[in-house]
């Protein structure tokens, strides 16, 4: 059997969507073994739950980077004997061993003005090294797919789809679990949810003003932003004062899986305009808790959404209003959307994922196998 060494340091680092890609993909030791190969892991910590310690390398200090790629990654690829490596974005380039690496978007080149200055230097020096010396790289979606060939053709050929998945805490929850966590965050109306890290790429500015704009004649309703605090968060503070000091507008802040589920499962929908995503897992884990979704027509999400969610043109405040106000006011509409949901999510699992990502390990290995043979 072959051994596999995936760079988990991102797991409890709150890094939402990477960080869902990395623990799914530990969770399926079982599904890799059955396709010839045995996944370990470099972690910041023992994660017995996710995978067996005998498959773990376990050094607090692997979230620092330079530590990481000169010390604690070689190390544990010799402990583990392992014959690839598996990382997000970045790789230290200049090893022997095969590498695959994830690239869940490029949004960094093709919506620079969303990346802060040191991502972006990162990205466009490290990641186009690390993109340069790849085997094989994997993606979420077909979009990113095209994204990354376009960006690097070198890897037209050796570029696969592994979609992501829901993690199993996401599925409906009863309305007193439900009832319980809104007590907890302050929502005592019917809410419209925002998941995600509050910036600029994730449009919440318009989602806020969308939502004022639906809501000006309606009594009770909410809009419950869940993410990390960002200082987006603040300007949004700032510009619409009175809507988050009379609780029209509540930011909770990151929560838990099983919060989130309870959110998901209370809401009227989930009000996901994203400018752009790679895939965009807040939108399948909404439909696994029966959530009805508005999502953007652009990017990975249609192909995330299917044909479950109300697709809107995200840089159109009006037009998301509009599907706002739809779901709010036809309760059949959110009663299909959320059939639709279920059906849906259904289509996505990690296992899946995993088989996909063991298909990409096996190609890495024999490109290079070719590669050396020359």
């Amino acid at each position: 059997m072959i051994s596999a060494l995936i760079d988990a340091h991102l797991i409890g680092a709150q890094e939402t969507g990477n960080e869902t890609y990395t623990a799914g993909l530990l969770g399926q030791a079982d599904v890799f073994a059955a396709a010839g190969w045995r996944v370990c892991a470099l972690l910041p910590a023992p994660r017995p739950d996710l995978i067996a310690p005998a498959q773990t390398v376990a050094d607090p200090r692997c979230a620092n980077d330079l530590y990481r790629f000169f010390c604690a990654l070689p190390r544990a690829l010799a402990e583990l004997r392992a014959s690839l490596l598996h990382v997000n974005y970045h790789a230290p380039f200049w090893i022997k061993t095969p590498y695959v690496v994830m690239i869940h978007d490029i949004s960094y080149r093709a919506r620079p003005r969303f990346t802060s200055p040191r991502n972006f230097a990162l990205q466009n020096i490290l990641g186009w090294l690390t993109a340069l010396r790849a085997s094989a790289v994997t993606t979420p979606s077909h979009f990113s797919r095209r994204e990354v060939a376009r960006l690097y053709p070198w890897l037209r050929d050796r570029a696969f789809v592994t979609p992501n998945a829901v993690k199993s805490a996401f599925y409906p929850r009863p309305s007193a679990e439900v009832e319980q966590v809104k007590k907890a965050f302050d929502i005592s109306a019917p809410y419209f949810l925002f998941v995600g890290t509050p910036q600029p790429r994730k449009n919440i500015a318009r989602v806020v003003e969308a939502f004022l704009a639906v809501t000006r004649k309606v009594e009770r309703v909410q809009l419950v932003i869940a993410g990390k605090s960002t200082p987006e968060l603040g300007k949004l503070r700032r510009a619409h004062q009175a809507a988050f000091a009379s609780g029209r507008v509540v930011a909770t802040g990151y929560v838990s899986d099983d919060d989130l589920a309870c959110l998901y499962s209370g809401c009227i929908a989930l009000v996901f305009p994203s400018l752009y995503e790679g895939f965009g897992i807040p939108v399948l884990e909404a439909m696994a808790c029966g959530a009805p979704v508005i999502t953007s027509n652009t990017t990975a999400l249609p192909e995330a959404a299917g044909d479950a969610a109300l697709l809107v043109d995200p840089e159109d405040t009006a037009a998301i209003a509009a599907a706002m106000r739809r779901v709010l006011d036809a309760p059949d509409l959110r009663a299909a959307l959320r059939a639709r949901g279920f059906a849906h999510a259904r289509q996505f699992t990690w296992a899946r994922t995993a088989r996909a990502t063991a298909e990409a390990y096996q190609a890495a290995l024999e490109w290079q196998q070719r590669r050396r043979g020359r």
